[in-house]
């Protein structure tokens, strides 16, 4: 945890209160365009961040104005008010950069030497972290990362594998602090209410890094969604997931593909050709 130790108390002079009540004119006048572009516009983010409006929960030894509980819920109400998906990201990205006060002090330090900078993360969808020697090799999909668009690092919690909670059975959980462009954005965000919280999914895949360092140029992807239905993933997820993440990485490395659907004994075979046609996928 970040020491906060004999910090700076001249933050606690700063009303933000009146700050909030000050950006209420300009996310009323963008409303329809939050709304109709399914984001927080840039500039109007950038300008929130720089008042500090996402360094509430930031240690002040490292920057932020470790503002009070109860004086936060003020400005969400007033900020929510004039819009509820600036509303909904305010409080969200405030609530996920507390993880400031629990990860190495070096760390929080890079990442929020930004003053402009956000997070945002989602729940996690079959994540798999690896450790290696220099650090973890991550695979895995993230959903409703509300505020991505405007965030500069995305949040991914993720289990390690061969590790274990002390005293007890469940898998060592990890969150991974990544750099927006590490990470591939796939828009899913169609929906009526909160567009503009521009809550997009995101994924992390080393497969084809590795074949494009291994100077490969076609590879055939043999997978059964059976296997892969944890928490809410059903098959017809697992096969949209798979077929939209190889597209976007093999355009991202320049590999041709193949995907190779194993349906195993569970399918019947009407259940096998029709996926096998959705997706024009080998059989």
């Amino acid at each position: 945890m970040v020491d906060i130790e004999g910090a700076s108390l001249s933050n606690k002079n700063v009303s933000f209160l009146d700050i909030a009540r000050g950006f209420v004119p300009k996310i009323l006048k963008a409303s329809r365009v939050i709304t109709e572009g399914r984001e927080i516009p840039p500039s109007l983010a950038s300008e929130m961040a720089e008042e500090g409006l996402f360094r509430l929960y930031i240690p002040e030894s490292i920057g932020g104005h470790e503002i009070d509980y109860i004086d936060f819920l003020d400005l969400v109400a007033v900020i929510a008010e004039a819009d509820g998906s600036v509303g909904w990201c305010f409080n969200q990205n405030n609530v996920l950069s507390a993880l400031s006060a629990f990860m190495p002090e070096q760390l929080a330090r890079e990442i929020w030497s930004d003053p402009t900078v956000i997070l945002s993360n989602g729940p996690p969808i079959s994540p798999k972290a690896v450790p290696v020697e220099d650090g973890y090799i991550l695979n895995g999909r993230w959903n409703f990362s509300s505020g991505s668009r405007h965030a500069k690092w995305v949040v991914a919690l993720a289990p390690v594998e061969g590790r274990v909670m002390e005293g007890a059975q469940s898998p060592e959980m990890r969150n991974m602090m990544i750099p927006k462009e590490q990470v591939e954005f796939i828009d899913t965000w169609e929906v009526n209410g909160l567009r503009g919280t521009g809550s997009f999914s995101f994924i992390v895949e080393d497969l084809f890094k590795q074949l494009h360092d291994d100077n490969v140029i076609y590879a055939e992807i043999r997978f059964a969604p059976l296997l892969h239905c944890e928490g809410d993933l059903n098959a017809k997820k697992v096969v949209d997931i798979i077929c939209m993440s190889a597209l976007i990485q093999s355009k991202k490395y320049n590999i041709d593909y193949g995907l190779i659907l194993c349906t195993l004994r569970h399918y019947s075979e009407d259940e096998s050709f029709f996926y096998c046609k959705k997706h024009k996928l080998d059989k």
